[in-house]
């Protein structure tokens, strides 16, 4: 079953739970009963843990070795935890697939940390805890506490465990509204926050129309906020493509200008934590951004040609940024209003930015 059938499947059974964040809990479920199991799991097994758990938010478990404490908190709104429990979501249900990938990954990729807990001869306090279906860049840490031989507490990072999930997705960063606020937080991403405002300010009772409007006609509010989209999408690629073909000129501003844009994708997929993995499932399999790749990512940006474009749609424009050296896309920005009238402006990674990533 594709990833991307997942949300139409939970609506056909009345559960309307967010699939990435069901993910989320799932994987790190199987991180977790994988570090305490000390040997491959299996899916009936991890089914198993999951629907044994707790109808409650926030869960809280923790289970006991010989030597060690191992603690599970998920954080998740009660509609994910209702999905993530029910039995018939599997082995044929609306999660078929996200137990498999979620087993693949917890017993192929945390071989080394499972070896460290259970053979490094002290009594941890490992922690696992879900976080990301509250908002964070974040989804899910792992953390391990201890003595050190002086009797002093220690807490430190599980190595290579603080993840960032997604689930049959490209997009990496988002600014959704349609407004001066959106409009500003999206540029601003790309470094073009002050630039953006003398563009957003001729639309300003563009902006009260269609507010006015959302409250009786959805349709026609959307009607007049599409050549709005149109005008400040293309407007900023002008403004952005002239940026950077003008800092070609002089080094220093260049730097600068890639510089930006390479912290700014950065920030879009881990925050401002320097060890943060991206972890991208879909349904054959997944690919891993690791934080070492993040910063060879940033450094390449640093030393290419960027080139903008604007892409003319019906319905939804687009701007692309390239590498002109590579011609590869590295990342689209693109719009889509939904049925109720809100703008969405998604950030898409390109085939620049896969280059980086491992396959699995």
């Amino acid at each position: 079953m594709r990833y991307t059938d997942i949300g139409t499947r939970i609506n056909e059974q009345n559960r309307t739970c967010n699939r990435g964040d069901a993910q989320e809990v799932v994987l790190a479920c199987a991180v977790y009963f994988r570090l305490l199991q000390n040997k491959p799991i299996t899916e009936q097994q991890l089914v198993a843990f999951l629907t044994k758990l707790p109808n409650v938010t926030p869960i809280q478990r923790q289970q006991k070795t010989k030597q060690d404490v191992f603690n599970l908190m998920v954080q998740a709104k009660q509609d994910v935890i209702d999905c993530v429990i029910d039995k018939s979501n599997y082995m044929g249900g609306i999660f078929t697939g996200i137990t498999k990938q979620a087993i693949n990954y917890a017993n192929a990729q945390i071989v080394e940390q499972v070896e460290f807990i259970h053979n490094n001869k002290r009594k941890d306090s490992v922690s696992i805890d879900v976080v990301g279906t509250q908002g964070a860049k974040i989804d899910m840490s792992a953390k391990v506490t201890y003595k050190d031989n002086e009797g002093n507490e220690i807490t430190e990072p599980l190595s290579r465990l603080n993840l960032s999930l997604k689930v049959a997705s490209k997009k990496f960063g988002q600014a959704s509204g349609f407004g001066k606020v959106p409009f500003t937080k999206l540029f601003g991403i790309l470094g073009f926050s002050n630039e953006v405002q003398s563009v957003i300010a001729k639309h300003e009772k563009k902006f009260s129309q269609f507010e006015q409007m959302r409250k009786n006609d959805t349709l026609q509010a959307i009607e007049i906020g599409k050549p709005v989209v149109a005008d400040i999408y293309s407007t900023m690629t002008r403004i952005m493509k002239k940026a950077f073909a003008n800092e070609r000129t002089d080094e220093k501003k260049e730097y600068k200008l890639l510089g930006n844009l390479a912290n700014a994708i950065q920030k879009e997929f881990v925050g401002d934590d320097d060890f943060v993995d991206v972890v991208e499932f879909d349904d054959k399999g997944y690919n891993v951004l690791s934080a070492k790749s993040i910063k060879e990512l940033k450094k390449a940006i640093k030393s290419s040609e960027i080139d903008v474009r604007y892409i003319q749609k019906a319905v939804n424009p687009s701007i692309q940024v390239f590498d002109r050296i590579s011609k590869k896309l590295i990342f689209e920005v693109r719009s889509t209003f939904n049925k109720y009238g809100y703008l969405r402006n998604f950030l898409d990674q390109g085939p620049f930015m896969s280059s980086f990533k491992a396959r699995f």
